[in-house]
C-alpha cells in the first residue's frame, strides 16, 4: 500500500470552476485565427477545430524565432482579443452555490490557496473584487504571468515555487481536461 499524500494547498481554476464558465470560445477562436492568418501564419496548422488555449500556446512556439517587433505587436493585439473575450464573461460570471462555503471551509483549516487560471489579470482581478474572494487567496496566477496557459503545466509550476510546495503536495480543482492534463504532467493531485 502507498502512503496516502498529504495536501498542504489547495490550487483552483477559476472560469468553469469558482464561476460558471461563460467564454464564447467560438467567436474568439474565430477572431483569433483571422488575427493569426493577418500575421501570416497558415490556420490549416492549427488544426480543424483549435481551441483558445492551443491557439495561444501553438502561437507562442511558432513565433519564438521571429523578430522582437513583429512578436511583440502579434502578442500585443492577440492579448487584446484574448482580454475582450474575458471582459465579456466577466459581465455574465456567477459563483457557483457552493464557492463560498468551500473556501471558509479550506480557510478554516489555515489551508493556503491559489488561483491558477487561463483567464487574463484584469478579468481575475475584478471577479475576484466583485465577489469578495482576495483575503482567500494567497496567490493568483494568470495568463498573463506565463508564456503558455493550460494545459501547459507553467502556471501550475510557477504556483508551485511562489508557495514553495512540492506539486504533490497541492492539490489542484478544475473543470476540465485542460486542468487535469497539466497537473498530472507535474506530479500534481487533481
Amino acid at each position: 500500500m502507498s502512503k496516502p499524500i498529504e495536501i498542504k494547498a489547495v490550487l483552483f481554476d477559476l472560469e468553469g470552476t469558482l464561476v460558471d464558465f461563460q467564454w464564447n470560445l467560438k467567436d474568439a477562436a474565430a477572431e483569433i485565427l483571422d488575427l493569426l492568418a493577418a500575421f501570416d501564419i497558415d490556420p490549416c496548422i492549427l488544426g480543424p477545430h483549435p481551441d483558445y488555449a492551443r491557439l495561444y500556446n501553438t502561437t507562442q512556439d511558432i513565433i519564438k524565432a521571429w523578430p522582437r517587433d513583429r512578436k511583440t505587436e502579434l502578442l500585443k493585439q492577440l492579448g487584446t482579443v484574448y482580454d475582450r473575450y474575458d471582459a465579456d464573461a466577466l459581465s455574465r460570471w456567477k459563483l457557483y452555490p457552493d464557492t463560498l462555503d468551500t473556501l471558509e471551509s479550506l480557510a478554516q483549516e489555515t489551508i493556503p490557496m491559489g488561483v491558477v487560471s487561463n483567464c487574463g489579470r484584469n478579468a481575475v482581478d475584478k471577479v475576484v473584487k466583485k465577489f469578495q474572494l482576495h483575503p482567500f487567496f494567497k496567490l493568483i496566477i494568470t495568463r498573463n504571468d506565463v508564456t503558455f496557459v493550460k494545459p501547459h503545466p507553467q502556471g501550475l509550476a510557477l504556483a508551485c515555487r511562489q508557495i514553495s510546495l512540492p506539486a504533490v503536495n497541492t492539490l489542484y480543482v478544475g473543470d476540465s481536461v485542460n486542468d487535469i492534463v497539466p497537473a498530472t504532467r507535474i506530479g500534481m493531485p487533481s
